[in-house]
């Protein structure tokens, strides 16, 4: 969303960006000329009753907000604040366009916020999914007309070691994301660790940090190789790493479109990862510019991980294939595609000079 709203601040459109959350938890860079509106109101309900008052709230809040930027049109992001949106603006004649970030069939959000999405989402003028499999699912919902599928843009990365404060191994398979069961770090690890003891020079290293590190530094202290995994938390400068390591593998259970696939890609790196709703199988073209393997099998991705660790010009091969996804994913090419959402829900505006593009 942050790439989006930079994007048109550039070409002179007016861009707010609200979130739920405070600027606390910023990560991204931001264009000093979008205006950022930090509601602040992201905390955790202790029971039903106080998540419904603290839903309210949010409700209110929210189309305080709006009304006060009174957008030509708003793009709402993740289940939840697609919803909230949704109910914000109800009586308001604003185009609302949501889009999910991930794959709802596997992403559970609770029968509440499911039963709310269900009844919300065929009042959206549009609906922006990631992949043709949940573009499939969503089609059972709303109305096929309505759904655009717009994959993430690809960015090129800072490959610069300045900022690199990591000793990194020599020879690493390199993984990225949060520290959560959906990633499936815990069978990266098992697999790594079928693969380990016949290639004493590699190691393992995962950025990113969540609730399951301790887990998965046990993990590894059961399998022998604690001294060749390496968690090295989040940083702000992933390229850096990207640049160091001779494999990347994506071992998700389930993804949206994963960025950490496209972004090791863009670097050139040779890719592995899982063929799991949805998104792999969207950007990777199979033995042409990465690997894909079954989804969830620990024996599978050890088998794809050692014939590339094993083969230094299939890694090459791979790498140089995997950098044509900055031509079939770059910016202007992606962000044509929400210009044409945006044109279809206000089509009797023009989309450049004259609007004003809230992001939610």
């Amino acid at each position: 969303m942050s790439t989006m709203a930079n994007y048109w601040a550039d070409r002179g459109e007016t861009i707010s960006l609200i979130t739920m959350d405070s600027t606390d938890s910023d990560f991204y860079p931001l264009d000093h000329r979008v205006h950022r509106i930090p509601l602040d109101l992201l905390r955790k309900s202790s029971f039903q009753l106080e998540a419904l008052r603290n839903n309210v709230l949010r409700i209110k809040q929210l189309r305080k907000s709006i009304c006060n930027e009174q957008p030509e049109v708003i793009i709402s992001f993740q289940s939840a604040m697609n919803v909230l949106v949704l109910l914000a603006t109800w009586g308001l004649s604003i185009p609302i366009i949501v889009s999910e970030r991930v794959d709802p069939r596997q992403h559970q959000i609770g029968w509440a916020w499911d039963r709310l999405r269900r009844l919300c989402y065929p009042r959206a003028a549009a609906v922006v999914v990631q992949s043709s499999e949940v573009q499939e699912w969503m089609a059972e919902q709303v109305p096929r007309q309505k759904i655009s599928v717009i994959p993430n843009p690809v960015l090129a990365l800072d490959i610069s070691q300045g900022n690199l404060t990591h000793c990194l191994p020599k020879l690493f398979v390199m993984a990225m994301g949060r520290l959560v069961p959906q990633k499936g770090f815990d069978l990266l690890i098992k697999s790594f660790a079928l693969v380990a003891s016949q290639r004493p020079g590699w190691s393992l290293v995962i950025v990113g940090e969540g609730a399951e590190k301790e887990s998965l530094e046990n993990l590894a202290r059961q399998h022998g190789i604690d001294g060749r995994v390496h968690l090295i938390g989040r940083t702000n400068n992933p390229g850096a790493v990207m640049a160091r390591a001779s494999l990347f593998v994506l071992s998700s259970r389930y993804e949206g479109f994963p960025n950490a696939l496209c972004e090791a890609m863009s670097s050139g790196l040779p890719v592995i990862s899982f063929d799991c709703p949805s998104g792999p199988r969207d950007i990777i073209q199979n033995e042409r510019d990465g690997v894909l393997v079954q989804a969830n099998s620990v024996a599978e991705l050890a088998g794809a991980m050692a014939r590339l660790m094993d083969d230094d010009a299939e890694r090459q091969r791979l790498g140089q294939g995997a950098l044509g996804i900055t031509k079939r994913f770059s910016l202007p090419n992606v962000m044509e595609l929400w210009s044409d959402v945006i044109a279809d829900v206000i089509p009797k505006k023009t989309m450049f000079l004259t609007s004003k593009v809230k992001s939610s």
